[in-house]
């Protein structure tokens, strides 16, 4: 799986917004959706039991029942509700009043008294072109069970932010930042390792030995001077068995998925630095400016220039 741990070493986590809630049954609130275009949202329970319900109420749709440590992952951060029991009527969660703690983040209490839970919600934003080669994969509304975690690391991860949600440490908001960015890694790490073993696509190919061995050296070195052959030879493959694998685990073949992850890293040297065309051109394997450019076009749908204009 070191394709996986490559992508996830690569991804920046652009913004995130964290909110704490103690909510008491019955209890039902709705949310408009991200707060910003292509951002995702979770909920992590920390304590007791609720609902995630994708649209605007809670009658109908996809939804979720979490318990404690379960963390449900809106990917598209559309409008959802969340609620202690089905069929209530949601109240705007902008509508309802909240604490400003000292760790900096808004803390809500809410309900009518009954069984509690507390939960943890955020947004989150990647800054890394390949983003989407993860947020595809995942469903409109994930279900992560804290029981899946094998080592417990979200469990722990869970407790430690909601222990700084509420404490009045020196650096909590950095704290609590950080946290947030492993918590998400977290989230993402535990979805994708439990997808079922017959599963086709880019995640079939992280599971193969010799195919992942091929992904993880086009995401370690997009700039090296590989063709799919030499990708073959790397890995032990002949050329039309490991075309043949390749193709029939990861859904297109070799060359079209180095091309795409090219430009997906020079996308994000483009949105980072002020590096001449050329240089970026020569770090994602391409010595012809223009050829580069092309290529860019044809995977991004727009050029290069374009791209960094803000």
């Amino acid at each position: 799986m070191e394709a996986l741990g490559d992508i996830l070493a690569a991804l920046r986590i652009r913004s995130s917004l964290i909110s704490h809630a103690r909510f008491t049954a019955p209890w039902s609130v709705s949310t408009s959706g991200a707060p910003e275009p292509g951002s995702a949202i979770f909920h992590a329970v920390v304590r007791g039991s609720c609902w995630v319900c994708l649209g605007s109420n809670s009658r109908g749709g996809e939804r979720v029942e979490l318990g404690p440590g379960d963390v449900a992952l809106v990917s598209r951060g559309e409008a959802h509700v969340t609620c202690s029991a089905l069929r209530l009527v949601p109240q705007p969660v902008a509508s309802l009043s909240h604490e400003q703690r000292p760790s900096g983040v808004p803390h809500v209490e809410h309900g009518g008294g009954g069984e509690r839970v507390d939960i943890v919600c955020g947004s989150f934003a990647f800054d890394h072109a390949s983003a989407d080669i993860l947020l595809e994969i995942l469903p409109r509304l994930a279900h992560i069970p804290g029981s899946r975690d094998r080592s417990r690391w979200l469990s722990a991860t869970l407790e430690m932010l909601a222990s700084e949600l509420d404490g009045a440490m020196p650096g909590r908001e950095a704290v609590v930042s950080r946290l947030a960015e492993v918590l998400v890694l977290h989230l993402l790490r535990a979805y994708l390792l439990a997808l079922p073993a017959d599963r086709t696509g880019w995640v079939a190919g992280l599971r193969d030995p010799q195919i992942g061995r091929a992904l993880a050296q086009i995401h370690a070195e997009p700039g090296r001077e590989i063709d799919a052959e030499g990708l073959a030879r790397s890995v032990g493959m002949s050329r039309a068995a490991f075309f043949a694998r390749f193709g029939e685990l990861v859904g297109q073949t070799p060359a079209r998925y180095l091309a795409r992850w090219r430009m997906r890293a020079a996308a994000d040297i483009l949105a980072r630095t002020d590096l001449p065309l050329a240089t970026v051109a020569q770090r994602v394997g391409y010595k012809n400016e223009q050829a580069f450019a092309r290529a860019f076009r044809r995977v991004m749908g727009e050029s290069p220039r374009s791209y960094r204009e803000p």
